[in-house]
């Protein structure tokens, strides 16, 4: 389900609330809509190298996969993963005992199904700053990093909004950002991807544009007012 985020974010603030530098500081840009099913980079922090910001395509891909990322991807949609389905697949296991990175965004996109249509909502930090989401990736033999973002239950305030999905992308907050990178046993990051202390969020509701592909524009998050569409108490 969650197949877009928003990284709105400059630079400096990303450097200065991780404490790491961009590897290829020229090479990000701030984007309102990074739309995981075109083959997009993400900024990540990886286990291997953490001392610096990473790009990495959004789209978990196995060892040695040498075919089109695009085919992967319509027979096993990565671009979001939920822990049960991880313990249950050998190659996911690995990267979540030993390839554990941080997706940097500040925001990301829910849903809401009203009267036979969809309606988007934005999420992101009340403080507006980025964050990071729990990953897993991997390095293929070209030595690009692909990527995927772990889901775990939604909190009270997006089950206000979301009514054809319990989950929401598993955001961790600034004090088990070192221990997700660290060494933990299985124990350890199951009680984290399930009690994660994620900053607050707050949500509001966008225009309906978003699920056009070929549309993105400047004020695409601003919020937009839709007659009986629940605005989430925070």
């Amino acid at each position: 389900m969650f197949y877009r985020l928003s990284n709105t974010a400059k630079r400096g603030k990303i450097e200065k609330e991780f404490g790491t530098p961009f590897k290829y500081p020229r090479i990000y840009q701030p984007r309102s809509v990074i739309d995981g099913l075109s083959e997009e980079s993400l900024p990540v922090i990886t286990q291997e190298s953490p001392e610096y910001i990473q790009n990495s395509i959004w789209g978990l891909l196995p060892d040695k996969f040498r075919e089109d990322w695009h085919l992967f991807q319509n027979s096993l949609n990565t671009l979001n993963l939920r822990h049960e389905l991880i313990e249950e697949v050998g190659w996911l296991r690995e990267c979540l005992a030993n390839k554990r990175c941080l997706i940097i965004a500040n925001g990301y996109f829910t849903m809401h199904h009203y009267d036979g249509e969809l309606y988007p909502y934005y999420i992101y930090r009340r403080d507006k700053k980025p964050f990071a989401i729990a990953g897993i990736y991997n390095m293929l033999d070209d030595g690009f990093l692909t990527c995927s973002l772990l889901v775990g239950t939604a909190s009270p305030m997006l089950r206000q909004i979301q009514n054809l999905d319990n989950g929401m992308p598993v955001i961790l907050g600034p004090d088990e950002r070192s221990v997700w990178l660290g060494r933990a046993d299985s124990n350890g990051l199951q009680h984290l991807l399930s009690h994660p202390g994620s900053p607050e969020l707050v949500a509001h509701p966008i225009a309906r544009e978003l699920y056009n592909r070929n549309i993105c524009y400047e004020s695409m998050l601003d919020p937009v007012h839709y007659k009986n569409l629940p605005i989430p108490l925070t």
